[in-house]
């Protein structure tokens, strides 16, 4: 967040030490890099760890990354022909994706991490209880012989994101893509969650432009893995991702799909919803509706694009459909939490 507000705003190096020292003051104790020296000792060249994206604030279209584009200043929407000024980040619409594998590979070689990733053969099970990740039916498929997860090399995260606000007075909010490995023991899991994009500003994140560049990388793990060394040896983990826990606001942007309260708004069955006092209700019936299939999902965000409007609460494509592994139904997880503030 403070690369992000230091470029967007172009600030000074005197003015970053400042930002440094009055977020250490307000935190009680030095949560970032004292000065400006020493936070670009951390951080080396922010170029190095961040990708800037560009998209068109007026119709929202993908323009591309800053490095793709950086010889030019303003480049034009194809769509609206809207001017989009890149050369100066605090009028320009971005987001920032960061480089997951150069985390995945700091934190596999740190000792520690080495000596805590046999937890998942290593614990107390029950045949009879689900207490982790592995016990589910997903995870269990993956594992077994010629999965991909049968290699004990090979690893899996879960993701997130969800908005925070920024400041009380305005409607400024930041998402982060978050994600932690889940071959870690839950304590740890938890000690070293990675951060693989952030989008920041007064809209809600437009989800096929802000997960693509998170899919584009997801593809890249999957197939290529991340090389770390381990007492001297090179080790390669494929990792896959399995679980996206999100709420019931932003599972629906994710899968591109109606909200809870349109028809055909449940992201795991077929249920139409029923009008009940001009408002979208689930009512209890006698029929039974069948749940919603990957397969079956994508071929509604096809014909959606076709025909141009919703199938079955399905508006179009969602980026994550790309993700290898990644189940785009059962890939997420019901949100009790958000279903029990709405029923209050």
């Amino acid at each position: 967040m403070v690369m992000s507000h230091a470029a967007r705003h172009n600030i000074t190096g005197t003015q970053l030490d400042d930002l440094l020292k009055l977020i250490n003051a307000l935190f009680g104790k030095e949560v970032l890099p004292r000065s400006k020296y020493l936070f670009n000792k951390v951080f080396k060249n922010s170029s190095d760890i961040v990708e800037f994206h560009f998209y068109c604030k007026t119709c929202k279209l993908y323009i591309g990354k800053q490095e793709d584009i950086k010889e030019k200043n303003i480049v034009q929407c194809t769509i609206c022909s809207a001017p989009i000024e890149i050369s100066t980040l605090n009028s320009a619409s971005f987001f920032i994706s960061i480089p997951i594998a150069p985390q995945i590979q700091t934190l596999m070689e740190n000792p520690q991490i080495q000596n805590s990733m046999n937890y998942r053969y290593q614990r107390q099970q029950n045949e009879h209880v689900i207490s982790d990740i592995y016990d589910g039916e997903m995870y269990q498929n993956l594992s077994k012989p010629g999965g991909i997860l049968s290699d004990p090399a090979n690893l899996s995260f879960n993701f997130n994101s969800d908005g925070s606000p920024v400041y009380k007075s305005s409607k400024f909010s930041i998402w982060p893509i978050q994600l932690h490995l889940n071959e870690l023991p839950p304590k740890l899991r938890f000690q070293n969650v990675m951060l693989a994009g952030l989008w920041f500003g007064a809209q809600e994140p437009v989800m096929p432009i802000f997960l693509k560049p998170f899919v584009d990388q997801a593809k890249t793990l999957a197939s290529n893995g991340v090389s770390w060394r381990k007492c001297g040896a090179l080790v390669n983990s494929k990792i896959v991702g399995l679980c996206c826990c999100v709420d019931s606001k932003a599972r629906p942007a994710m899968q591109n799909t109606t909200q809870f309260n349109g028809y055909f708004g449940c992201g795991f069955c077929l249920h139409p919803g029923t009008l009940v006092e001009k408002q979208v209700k689930y009512t209890v019936t006698a029929t039974e509706y069948p749940e919603r299939e990957a397969n079956k999902m994508i071929a509604d965000m096809e014909q959606a694009v076709e025909q141009h409007r919703s199938v079955r609460g399905v508006k179009g494509p969602s980026p994550l459909i790309n993700m290898p592994y990644f189940d785009i139904v059962w890939g997420f997880v019901p949100d009790y939490a958000c279903c029990l503030a709405w029923c209050h």
